[in-house]
């Protein structure tokens, strides 16, 4: 899979879950010739025993970010 999104730090916390720290851009057609481009440098607390690129992938895709 290629993943939409780009990792750039994890940390992990005390209570067993992971903080993931990304980027997501997203590029929408308005015209022919006209684009438009968004990005986003977040973060996201990632449950302990969750698999990190597939809780991602999830969320981004409830929030509209990644189109599935």
């Amino acid at each position: 899979m290629i993943k939409p999104f780009k990792i750039t730090n994890i940390r992990h916390e005390p209570d067993g879950g992971t903080t993931v720290f990304f980027t997501v851009s997203k590029v929408e057609q308005v015209t022919d010739t006209l684009s438009s481009a968004k990005t986003l440098e977040t973060a996201i607390l990632v449950p302990q025993g969750q698999d990190i690129d597939k809780y991602l992938f999830d969320d981004l895709t409830k929030s509209g970010w990644i189109n599935a």
